[in-house]
């Protein structure tokens, strides 16, 4: 991915970045998704390496920076979620404790993983989630990519759970939520009233990466990973379907009037 040259600089910009507190010498470049730049840096104020989540051109992290906000003042921090540090510039700028090496990347280093590799992590998570669920908070976008390892040198099977930029309140759920598909709960391809139970969809995923090193339901629409989960799984019961807003895009009627999956390509949602 390369990498930036320190700097303490104030106006320092990169391809429509929002100006860097002058405060932060840039390090490393970790990476970038489509509205923010996440980069290592060292903290002159605190003499201590930091990640910096960077908002790039018109986007904010306002919503981030609140919902980190409120799971630190509920301590989440100690329950397995990334420690927030602070936010600069309007939300543009937020804060994290510094950590090593995604999941996915450990995984790609380590694998196989052994039984108890696995347990511990998985357990870590589960921690996080309860405590999740315990302030009314659903992550909603949780993937391999998504959990740090703390340090794999001294503390290799210490976790963190990142990237609350999708999350949202339980009372929330009629939001439309845009979930990776991989990881992607039946509920929110089906169209049905989802919770916090998504996140255990996601993190029965994320073991089942860590176990077998592959994607568990690799489709390419939602039409597909229907198709992979019910090769799982088993078909979806007709209460379900009978519920659901998008029942005739992916089911039709049996002659015995049950609801069967349908096999032909239909239109990606």
């Amino acid at each position: 991915m390369g990498s930036f040259s320190s700097t303490s600089s104030p106006d320092i910009r990169f391809d429509g970045i929002h100006p860097l507190p002058k405060r932060f010498e840039i390090i490393q470049f970790l990476g970038e998704g489509g509205s923010a730049v996440v980069l290592k840096c060292f903290d002159t104020f605190t003499h201590q390496n930091v990640a910096v989540k960077f908002a790039k051109g018109k986007y904010k992290l306002k919503h981030e920076a609140e919902m980190m906000k409120y799971l630190m003042k509920h301590k989440l921090d100690q329950q397995n979620v990334i420690k927030f540090h602070q936010s600069f510039s309007s939300n543009s700028c937020l804060v994290f404790e510094m950590c090593d090496i995604n999941l996915k990347d450990y995984i790609k280093q380590r694998h196989p993983l052994k039984f108890q590799e696995i347990r511990t992590v998985i357990q870590q998570l589960a921690t996080a989630l309860e405590g999740l669920k315990k302030v009314k908070v659903i992550h909603s976008d949780i993937k391999t990519n998504n959990i740090m390892v703390v340090n794999q040198r001294t503390k290799p099977l210490q976790i963190k759970l990142i990237d609350f930029g999708l999350a949202l309140h339980s009372n929330q759920t009629s939001q439309n939520i845009n979930q990776c598909l991989f990881y992607k709960a039946p509920e929110l391809i089906l169209g049905l009233p989802y919770s916090s139970a998504l996140d255990i969809w996601s993190l029965g995923c994320v073991m089942g990466k860590m176990l077998l090193n592959c994607v568990l339901f690799p489709g390419s629409s939602d039409y597909e990973n229907l198709c992979y989960i019910t090769d799982v799984l088993g078909p979806a019961p007709d209460y379900l379907v009978d519920a659901c807003k998008k029942s005739e895009v992916y089911f039709k009627k049996s002659d015995s009037n049950q609801w069967i999956l349908k096999f032909t390509a239909v239109k990606r949602f």
